[in-house]
């Protein structure tokens, strides 16, 4: 999967979800696509957040890997 088709994918989960962090898009993305690395996730979301799509809230939630995550939101007013 190319980085746009990725970005796609990813601004669809939060139009589907509104807010998630990066391994909660990963799980789902990986369900439906297959292994897909989570450095490709949190870049995603990274040029999202850049393009105001996305914005990165102050909250934290415990992540796949028991670090805590960001939790990120949709920019409604941008779709």
């Amino acid at each position: 999967m190319d980085n746009a088709t990725q970005n796609k994918q990813v601004l669809k989960y939060f139009y589907k979800y509104r807010r998630a962090t990066p391994s909660e898009v990963w799980d789902s993305l990986t369900e439906k696509n297959g292994l897909v690395p989570i450095t490709s996730i949190r870049r995603a979301i990274s040029e999202l957040t850049k393009d105001n799509k996305l914005f990165k809230t102050d909250e934290l939630k415990s992540g796949k890997w028991g670090k805590s995550e960001h939790i990120w939101q949709v920019d409604i007013r941008r779709k």
